[in-house]
């Protein structure tokens, strides 16, 4: 199971490689790490909508926040 469970990880982050401009070790690494995660809260709870729940909830942060923050940044 443990190796499936890193098979899925691998291909869902290399899936990730043309949004990420091929850069093969942020998708292995961030999205590979993040999809093992949850994975993980799906396994737990045999709830396919907690794992997207999260996943939403993960994506929405890190856009809202990019919203947010990259106006600072331009002003620095």
């Amino acid at each position: 199971m443990l190796a499936a469970w890193l098979v899925s990880a691998i291909i869902f982050a290399l899936l990730h490689l043309p949004t990420y401009n091929w850069n093969i070790v942020q998708c292995v690494v961030v999205i590979g790490s993040a999809r093992f995660v949850l994975t993980l809260a799906y396994v737990w709870t045999k709830n396919i909508w907690v794992s997207t729940g999260a996943h939403i909830i993960n994506d929405w942060t890190l856009i809202g926040s990019t919203v947010l923050l990259t106006p600072l940044a331009a002003v620095a």
